[in-house]
């Protein structure tokens, strides 16, 4: 089949991409900014299974021109959105152009062009659900007020794919990813890793509230069953079915950090701070880089410090039920392999 995928110089897009090349699709994959990353970590299949015939072309494109994503839409059976921009910062327009508009296009040129497209799956975020008491919370809720842009638009992203559902141009679906990592990983693991080394980690609370990791094969796993589920149903019009996927284990922020420290040789961290001083210190901060006009972010935000000061943890059950997924690596297997890289990669 012929599919588009959106974001190929990412972590999770590239892999997506790789994947599905492994099991003999014909990917096209847009970049932007930074480079496209052509992996060869599936070059041999993708958990046993490996067709051949599989290609990437990597196109540069700017999603959120409607005249530079139209052309790709052409050819594509299939379409993968991962692309977006993924940060706490930043000005509210910046996250429409990239999360929302690129969407809406997409939408778009498939409710004018019925039949060309057979599936649509949309990248979104665990973290549409706000902040709070979230331990064993599932698509149902709860929801929390949200605080950032980039919660917002990846929110209003969903509201776009739920109403086009209506209409049913073609199936599609929605994954929310958690926290994704494994080798290759220079968003979330690399610099948990590199903070731990240089002596500026600290652990929120204790570490006592649960997150949720998913290592980035038991993440790929799941875009594939959903991938194969749309391409095998019907269209419905009731409803754009959303998947949350994380690892599945009940594992807080001092776990993580203690089986990360003794996969990578660190000492553990010895900084402890309350939620509330640290939550204090984000607001300092963040007024200051606002008031100074800062481009990128301090290293603390309110964002940051409402994740690891409540439980941010989710049930898959209705990934598990609906696509027969599970995930396979536990976060203490998915470390070494992910430190063992991360090794690798300060070296060279």
């Amino acid at each position: 089949m012929k599919v588009l995928v959106t974001g190929i110089s990412g972590f999770i897009g590239s892999h997506v991409a790789a994947a599905l090349a492994a099991l003999g699709h014909r990917v096209t994959g847009t970049y932007r900014g930074n480079p496209p990353r052509i992996l060869d970590r599936y070059r041999d299949g993708f958990r046993g299974t490996h067709v051949p015939g599989g290609t990437i072309d990597a196109v540069r494109a700017d999603l959120s021109e409607a005249e530079e994503i139209a052309p790709l839409l052409q050819d594509a059976e299939a379409i993968v959105h991962i692309a977006g921009f993924a940060l706490d910062w930043g000005p509210a327009e910046r996250f429409y152009r990239a999360n929302v508009l690129p969407v809406e296009y997409i939408l778009d040129y498939l409710a004018d062009h019925p039949g060309e497209t057979r599936l649509f799956i949309h990248t979104s975020s665990l973290s549409v659900h706000g902040f709070g008491h979230q331990r064993g919370s599932d698509e149902a809720g709860p929801y929390y007020p949200l605080i950032t842009h980039y919660q917002r638009s990846k929110l209003e992203s969903e509201e776009l794919m739920q109403a086009a559902g209506k209409s049913a141009a073609c199936a599609m679906g929605i994954i929310r990813p958690g926290n994704a990592y494994g080798p290759g990983d220079t968003t979330i693991m690399y610099p948990m890793l590199d903070a731990i080394r240089a002596g500026k980690m600290g652990l929120v609370n204790r570490g006592r509230h649960l997150t949720c990791p998913v290592f980035i094969d038991d993440l790929v796993a799941a875009y594939l069953a959903l991938f194969e589920k749309l391409a095998d149903a019907d269209t419905d019009p009731a409803e754009v079915p959303v998947y949350n996927i994380t690892g599945g284990e009940d594992i807080s922020w001092r776990q993580l950090v203690e089986q990360a420290c003794g996969a990578a040789d660190l000492p553990f961290p010895r900084l402890q701070v309350p939620g509330w001083l640290a939550m204090a210190a984000a607001m300092a901060m963040s007024g200051a880089y606002r008031l100074a006009g800062a481009k990128h972010p301090p290293d603390l935000t309110r964002y940051r410090i409402q994740q690891v000061s409540h439980d941010y943890h989710f049930r898959m059950d209705k990934a598990q039920s609906e696509l027969g997924w599970q995930p396979l690596i536990p976060f203490a297997q998915g470390i070494i392999e992910t430190a063992a890289a991360w090794r690798e990669h300060e070296i060279a």
